[in-house]
């Protein structure tokens, strides 16, 4: 019998290896964006860091094949340095640790998909482009833009006319909340699906603020409500009235609420967009 290629061997050998044995590339990914664009590019990471298990609605399983490189947030770079990646991705998060890296792969930095004062629908576009060109699939990156712009149209036209602008929030405590409005995917959404924010005030780099409440009651909407995160069942919307300053949340609010579940990761890129999207939009026309 003839010997095994290295590479075949290797795959049968090693954890992880089997995850990119059939595309050639063994991709290491140190970043959750780059990891979950990988995936909805159809070319999954051979090792990646767990994925948050944040809520039921968002999968918290690795790919097939693939290697989780920590149980917490901090790569296990001896695991690392065994698998023998190809090429390791990264965001400047973690400019800092890439000389380490270097000497287990060569490294590749891809700009994060938010940045202040920038459309962010474009940033992630460029994002998905850079990933694609990291792994020299720039067809694969291509294919998931086209698939995210021709889903996003199919969205837009089930959105009700005449819908109010929206204000997007998530409750932090009894007095404050997080907004989503400019630089961050909620935005972007929401302009690809032709609906306006009720929140035009500032954000941080990612798309949101943490406010006190009562700085968005008097502003004219319909409330979007998402889910936190760590829950089994929503919350029912009553619930909202029932401690601090959200005993005065405004009556029309708490009639007409749109509540839908933790199903995006707020840093996340086109995937997580359509994720947002996919659970706004039909929440929207019974709500109507």
């Amino acid at each position: 019998m003839a010997p095994l290629p290295r590479r075949a061997l290797l795959a049968a050998l090693l954890p992880g290896r089997g995850a990119q044995a059939a595309t050639g590339l063994w991709i290491a990914v140190l970043d959750l964006t780059i990891a979950e664009t990988l995936i909805a590019m159809g070319r999954p990471p051979a090792a990646m860091l767990p994925r948050p298990q944040f809520s039921a609605g968002l999968d918290s399983s690795l790919p097939d094949g693939a290697t989780a490189l920590a149980s917490g947030a901090q790569p296990n770079l001896e695991l690392l340095a065994s698998l023998r990646p190809d090429i390791i991705l990264i965001t400047p998060l973690m400019n800092r640790a890439r000389p380490r890296l270097a000497r287990i792969a060569p490294v590749t930095v891809i700009p994060a998909p938010y940045r202040p004062g920038l459309d962010s629908w474009g940033q992630m576009v460029a994002f998905t482009r850079s990933v694609g060109t990291a792994i020299g699939d720039t067809g694969a990156a291509e294919r998931l833009v086209a698939d995210t712009d021709r889903h996003f149209a199919v969205l837009r036209g089930s959105v009700p006319a005449g819908m109010p602008p929206l204000l997007v929030i998530r409750q932090w405590d009894d007095r404050h909340a997080r907004v989503y409005g400019r630089n961050g995917l909620v935005q972007a959404a929401l302009d690809r699906l032709g609906l306006r924010n009720a929140w035009t005030g500032p954000t941080n780099a990612f798309g949101f603020a943490q406010v006190g409440i009562e700085s968005i009651f008097g502003l004219e909407g319909r409330l979007v409500v998402i889910d936190p995160p760590f829950i089994e069942k929503p919350v029912a919307a009553s619930e909202y009235r029932m401690s601090g300053l959200w005993r005065y949340m405004p009556r029309r609010w708490s009639e007409e609420v749109v509540r839908i579940p933790y199903v995006f990761h707020h840093f996340g890129a086109l995937n997580d967009s359509r994720r947002f999207a996919d659970a706004l939009v039909p929440r929207l026309e019974v709500a109507r």
